[in-house]
């Protein structure tokens, strides 16, 4: 049990060093083009691009995690949040693969 719960720690600290470098990264070029969920939706359909579902992930990534921290507490306390967030960016790239525009439904909706 001890093992788990030192890990878990380094692996969050991983992943924070990770978001920082990508956010160090966005603003190094703040005058780049940041092509619009749609754009990028539309470029996935025709491409499957892997590269593409992968920037649409990262986009809605702090949606599907703030939604899995929100589940968690109503969850009993075994659940945990990462299992949480798994299962919803997984969902995320499912839905990414499976919209269809025509059907006259937005892909998000703040």
């Amino acid at each position: 049990m001890t093992i788990l719960k030192q890990q878990k720690p380094v692996q969050e600290q991983a992943l924070v060093a990770k978001r920082a470098a990508t956010a160090k990264a966005a603003a190094a070029a703040p005058n780049a083009k940041v092509p619009s969920a749609e754009k990028l939706l539309d470029r996935y359909r025709r491409k499957r691009s892997s590269k593409i579902r992968n920037i649409l992930v990262e986009r809605y990534r702090p949606q599907v995690e703030a939604i899995a921290r929100t589940l968690a507490l109503r969850l009993p306390p075994c659940v945990d949040v990462q299992d949480l967030m798994h299962a919803g960016l997984w969902g995320l790239m499912q839905a990414v693969d499976n919209f269809r525009p025509e059907r006259g439904s937005l892909f998000y909706r703040s």
